[in-house]
């Protein structure tokens, strides 16, 4: 034996001894008959959220991306021309066929637009002085 083996020697901790000690550690922070916080929540909402900010940032691609030059031009070209009473009719017409196709869908769900008769219940009744 030489003169530098005299002590114990140190424990070296693996992985799984530190990855314990964390957990032990994470534990204790707990009372007793305590549960905790659901990562089932995080590791949902992360994909959530990312494809939320996709479809938002994408509907607002898109529609910047056809708003603004149309507004551009309509601006450039003067309004007495056929070209803007063609895209104010186009608009209109398009606007009048959205309102059409969501009535469509919605009648077509059950929805109406009235929020009581959704609920069930009778609309109040106005009464004067009140």
């Amino acid at each position: 034996m030489s003169p530098q083996d005299n002590g114990p020697k140190p424990v070296e901790l693996t992985i799984l001894d530190r990855v314990a000690d964390e957990l032990d550690a994470a534990a204790s922070q707990y009372p007793e008959g305590a549960t905790a916080p659901s990562t089932l929540s995080t590791i949902v909402g992360a994909p959530c959220r990312f494809f939320s900010k996709l479809v938002y940032t994408a509907g607002y691609g898109v529609s910047y991306g056809l708003v603004f030059p149309a507004l551009l031009l309509a601006r450039v070209v003067p309004k007495e021309n056929s070209l803007i009473q063609g895209m104010s009719d186009g608009a209109h017409d398009a606007t009048a066929m959205a309102a059409q196709s969501a009535g469509n869908v919605r009648a077509m769900l059950g929805v109406s637009d009235d929020p009581y008769r959704v609920q069930g219940a009778e609309p109040p009744a106005l009464t004067a002085g009140v």
